[in-house]
């Protein structure tokens, strides 16, 4: 099975990325830290068999990206204008034109793992119709379709603590398998980052040799 990965990021720009973090510890801070969670995402999803990696970007191009992409063997497309659900469907549905199935996830989503790969691609050979794995916040971080399915990305209140519960609903509604996958948290506030940091270890946000392409500015 053809396998390809999709990883949505901002451009980490001070001010336009973690906002909700930003409060707790600034956003020159809370901008290092998404970095840092870029890189483990990408790192831990390149390692991810022959999966074909992209990362996908908005607004524009960045020099952190660039060298993230590079670094890891991966492409760096731009995402279409629109909210989450259109394009979270306009990726996938474009990754499907030459793979078997997508996974796409956030760059933040820290606490996913290559079982969390492997599950999803068993269970999408299993026939089911769509997997996710859901977040702590009540949206998910993980969703993998094997075939194009714009219902799913329909009538979602996006950032809200309802997306799962609407992704749910709406697979329901379309006769759609949907399979639950393990939890796998993102990182959106201090309390977060002081869990995952506890799990990782310091030297996770502090090694900036390290870092691909962490600028000070």
């Amino acid at each position: 099975m053809k396998v390809a990965i999709g990883v949505f990021a901002k451009a980490p720009v001070a001010g336009r990325v973690k906002t909700r973090l930003a409060a707790s510890v600034g956003h020159r801070a809370a901008r290092f830290f998404y970095q840092q969670m870029c890189q483990s995402v990408v790192e831990t999803a390149a390692k991810f068999g022959s999966a074909r990696l992209t990362v996908w970007y908005t607004p524009q191009r960045h020099p952190f990206l660039r060298g993230l992409t590079r670094r890891y063997q991966a492409k760096l497309k731009a995402q279409r204008p629109g909210h989450l659900g259109q394009r979270l469907y306009a990726v996938a549905k474009q990754e499907l034109c030459s793979a078997d199935a997508v996974l796409l996830i956030g760059a933040d989503a820290v606490e996913l793992t290559a079982a969390h790969f492997s599950n999803a691609i068993q269970q999408l050979k299993n026939r089911a119709d769509v997997v996710v794995a859901p977040a702590g916040d009540g949206g998910y971080t993980l969703i993998g379709l094997s075939r194009p399915l714009p219902v799913v990305f329909q009538k979602i209140p996006w950032g809200s603590a309802g997306v799962m519960n609407a992704t749910q609903k709406q697979c329901r509604a379309a006769g759609l398998n949907l399979v639950e996958l393990a939890p796998a948290a993102d990182l959106d506030t201090l309390s977060d980052l002081k869990a995952w940091q506890q799990q990782q270890g310091s030297a996770f946000f502090w090694h900036k040799a390290t870092r691909t392409g962490y600028d000070e500015d």
